[in-house]
């Protein structure tokens, strides 16, 4: 019966190992999202892009577009059977209006994420949001990032601060 056990865990690790691998990318359609499904692919992730719901999301071979980006349905239906998720979501500049989509969409992230067991995140926000503040040289300081991008930045802070206290493993 032992080495029944062991013949079964052992093939039990072969086809988890030789499984394909599944990501979800939150902002998949931007510059740094196009890369990283780039890298995805290359790497041999079965790759979902969750996008917004009648938006004009460019044709991506060998992606599955799944719309709805603000619906909760549609954001635990695209992490079913994930492994892990990539957001590179962004925002535009806005000097003069609060700036929630990047706080609001990680909470609903987060929220979806312990719903459906995925445990693995990697979240690029941008230089000068949290730890990495006071690191972008003194124009962009001074002059730039507070002036031009805070309300974008203040966001960036609180979807860090969403992901630093979730139980996720994050990036």
């Amino acid at each position: 019966a032992s080495r029944r056990r062991e013949a079964i865990v052992a093939d039990e690790a072969t086809q988890s190992e030789n499984r394909v691998r599944r990501v979800l990318v939150l902002g998949g359609t931007g510059g740094t999202g196009r890369e990283i499904v780039s890298l995805a692919l290359a790497a041999g992730y079965e790759v979902r892009v969750l996008v917004r719901a009648g938006g004009r999301a460019p044709t991506m071979q060998g992606v599955t577009l799944i719309e709805g980006a603000r619906d909760k349905a549609a954001l635990e239906r695209a992490l079913d059977g994930c492994d892990a998720v990539a957001s590179s979501l962004g925002t535009g500049i806005s000097p003069f209006r609060k700036v929630t989509l990047l706080s609001e969409s990680t909470r609903a992230l987060v929220e979806a994420m312990a719903a459906r067991r995925v445990e693995r995140l990697v979240c690029i926000t941008g230089i000068g949001a949290g730890d990495s503040r006071g690191h972008g040289g003194l124009l962009y300081d001074v002059v730039l990032r507070p002036i031009v991008l805070g309300t974008v930045y203040a966001d960036k802070d609180r979807q860090e601060q969403i992901i630093r206290t979730s139980a996720l493993d994050w990036v």
